[in-house]
């Protein structure tokens, strides 16, 4: 087989995955108590690559868990994350708005690269 067509392959199948990912993420988020659900967690932490230690983690799945059962704003999300990490996390922020209202953006290096604007930590 040509080594486009695998590559092209093995692509969509990765892609394919990714979407799994999401898709379980976004069905799960409104039924599970994130704070404690860990398979919830480990699937957030592989999907957004959550790098973080567990004193941080442990403060994010709560605020998360306090902010989907409410209309919450980025603004909020970001303000007490700061206040709960001592960080200031824009995009952990929007990945968690996200996912608890699918019709709001998200915000990391990626996004910002694309339409032109320098991340602060690169």
């Amino acid at each position: 087989m040509n080594h486009d067509i695998e590559k092209a392959l093995d692509n969509l199948e990765k892609r394919a995955q990714d979407i799994q990912h999401y898709m379980n993420i976004m069905s799960k988020v409104k039924t599970v108590n994130v704070a404690d659900d860990q398979d919830f967690q480990r699937e957030f932490d592989f999907f957004y690559k959550v790098r973080r230690n567990a004193e941080w983690r442990k403060v994010f799945f709560e605020i998360f868990e306090r902010k989907k059962k409410k209309n919450c704003s980025y603004k909020e999300i970001i303000t007490e994350l700061y206040e709960g990490t001592g960080q200031v996390e824009a995009s952990f922020a929007s990945k968690m708005l996200a996912s608890i209202d699918e019709n709001m953006p998200i915000w990391d290096s990626k996004v910002l690269d694309r339409i032109g604007i320098k991340s602060s930590n690169k």
